[in-house]
């Protein structure tokens, strides 16, 4: 049972860590057009490098809540902390709701996100059962859509 759970944990973290890259990355083929003063230039470069920094930034923090979130999720199965469980299953369900998880808009992106909703679901009401099992493979169902997700994101992007 431990080494699911540990196995599980390192599943969320790699994908924590490929999302960061993933999502962080300045665009360096960006071109500026001569017909600017160099001092709008400066501006501009200045004001792309903050939207850039910003964006980093939201992505490494939403991403610090899923996994966080992950942690959560990984504590409540191994303590058997049904309220935790739950209260986490359902804290990834409203993220999976929010603008930052809204990377891409194709039909394969939101149907893993469906998919990793309704596996959040399922994770939220098997610890509503106090069902540990249910809890613990709705939780693996939960990593392997992240996994899936993010490596689709990376063929992509």
């Amino acid at each position: 049972m431990w080494k699911l759970i540990i196995f599980l944990l390192g599943f969320a973290v790699a994908s924590g860590v490929i999302f960061v890259s993933l999502f962080g990355v300045e665009n360096p083929n960006q071109e500026l057009t001569d017909q600017q003063p160099s001092s709008q230039v400066t501006v501009q470069i200045s004001d792309q490098e903050q939207s850039a920094k910003q964006d980093k930034e939201d992505s490494k923090s939403f991403m610090n809540r899923k996994l966080s979130t992950s942690k959560g999720i990984v504590e409540g199965l191994s303590r058997e902390n049904y309220d935790l469980l739950e209260k986490c299953a359902q804290d990834l369900m409203l993220l999976s709701q929010e603008a930052n998880w809204k990377v891409l808009n194709t039909k394969p992106y939101l149907k893993m996100s469906a998919d990793f909703r309704s596996s959040a679901e399922r994770l939220r009401n098997a610890a509503a059962e106090k069902n540990l099992d249910g809890a613990t493979l709705a939780y693996f169902e939960v990593t392997l859509n992240c996994v899936r997700c993010h490596k689709y994101i990376r063929t992509i992007k």
